[in-house]
């Protein structure tokens, strides 16, 4: 078992003392040939999370962007406790969807970068609204194994002479894929979420550092149109939120970065949370 340097663990930790930067996506952009990408208002067709109460930290003021750090909580599925919102964003199976990040940073810095800011992996999951729902999508709550993932990425392997991975989605303001062609007709939530793993707080009773993950997601209210003899793909593996991680899962507890297994060259021994992505091509 290796460490990571303490430089390097040192700039990790008093890092998200400095500045604590919460973000998740706040808008979309639709494209459908011929006709030209379609970009949304702030939160049209995405449901908007409530204001964090429970603040330990009193430097804080609690915003939206907030992420949620117990896997246990139903708010997980969708963040906390997510306003209704009645619009539903029509696409077509096989057509781009783009996510866009907006970040939030403390009252005390003033920087204005925006996209996922911290280290850590992404992930894309869709959750079918079964036809015993009532009341449409923007009435469905999301609850049970209906959950699959479509996306995830995860971190490159260390650049010669460097402690640290690389997460190609830091920084990142957008991400855009292609909603299966292969899926079937219906309504279905579009869960984009990002896994923070830059914070592990020192627990001077234990005297050891002590992984605090960081989940920002929301819910995405979609109509996806296909036809029958295009959309007969069966997603899958499913699972459900909260159940689908659990806080001592390796890919989660990894949090800080505290006892990775690592070589300078080679990929970082991490394991993504979660299921496997569903292979919809095959």
């Amino acid at each position: 078992m290796k460490y990571l340097p303490l430089p390097s663990l040192f700039f990790l930790l008093t890092a998200v003392v400095i500045v604590k930067a919460h973000y998740i996506v706040t808008n979309i952009t639709t494209y459908s040939p011929p006709n030209p990408p379609v970009t949304y208002g702030k939160f049209v067709g995405i449901r908007k999370p409530s204001l964090r109460t429970n603040l330990s930290e009193s430097t804080l003021e609690p915003t939206i962007y907030d992420p949620i750090t117990d896997t246990t909580l139903p708010a997980m599925r969708c963040n906390r406790d997510p306003y209704a919102t009645t619009e539903v964003i029509t696409i077509n199976a096989g057509e781009n969807v783009t996510m866009h990040v907006e970040s939030k940073f403390d009252r005390e810095s003033s920087s204005t970068v925006f996209g996922w800011y911290h280290p850590g992996p992404l992930f894309v999951y869709m959750g079918r609204m079964p036809d015993s729902a009532e009341g449409g999508v923007s009435k469905w709550d999301g609850a049970g194994k209906v959950w699959f993932k479509i996306y995830e990425e995860g971190p490159l392997p260390f650049a010669a002479g460097s402690a640290d991975a690389t997460w190609p989605p830091t920084r990142k303001t957008s991400l855009t894929l292609t909603i299966p062609t292969t899926l079937p007709a219906g309504q279905y939530l579009l869960r984009p979420e990002h896994l923070a793993l830059h914070n592990a707080p020192y627990n001077g009773a234990t005297k050891s550092y002590i992984p605090d993950p960081q989940f920002y997601m929301v819910c995405i209210q979609l109509q996806v149109n296909n036809s029958e003899e295009q959309g007969t793909g069966n997603p899958s593996p499913l699972v459900e939120f909260p159940g689908a991680y659990q806080m001592n899962d390796d890919g989660v507890k990894a949090a800080g970065f505290i006892n990775w297994d690592w070589k300078v060259g080679t990929k970082i021994n991490y394991t993504m949370p979660g299921p496997k992505v569903w292979d919809w091509r095959v």
